[in-house]
């Protein structure tokens, strides 16, 4: 995936010495016409969709995100740095016909429903 060719590429061009990658999957799921599109929509590009078209299946968007660790804890430690994450969003289709490959979609997934 995105974040796997990525983390690969910095470390190769870095020697390993750059921050941290991760990557976080996030499911967007609930009824058809509830607004998931829009919400990933105004999450990644930051303005929200009044009428998108409807999702076919699932779509992915990926949202590149810089965290930074607040070093005022008394508890934090001399490693605290900037740590780059990319998050997919997967907006999964709320559509009833496509129910039955909803399951494709949750696999490696941790969490509970």
């Amino acid at each position: 995936m995105f974040w796997r060719e990525r983390e690969r590429e910095s470390k190769n061009l870095d020697g390993g010495g750059g921050p941290p990658t991760g990557q976080v999957r996030v499911l967007i799921v609930g009824d058809s016409g509830v607004g998931k599109t829009s919400l990933v929509h105004l999450i990644v590009n930051g303005s929200a969709v009044a009428r998108p078209n409807p999702t076919i299946g699932c779509m992915v968007s990926v949202k590149h995100l810089t965290y930074k660790s607040s070093a005022s804890s008394s508890y934090s430690l001399k490693s605290d740095m900037e740590r780059d994450f990319f998050v997919e969003l997967w907006d999964i289709s709320g559509h009833e016909r496509y129910k039955a490959s909803r399951p494709l979609f949750y696999s490696q997934i941790n969490g509970e429903p």
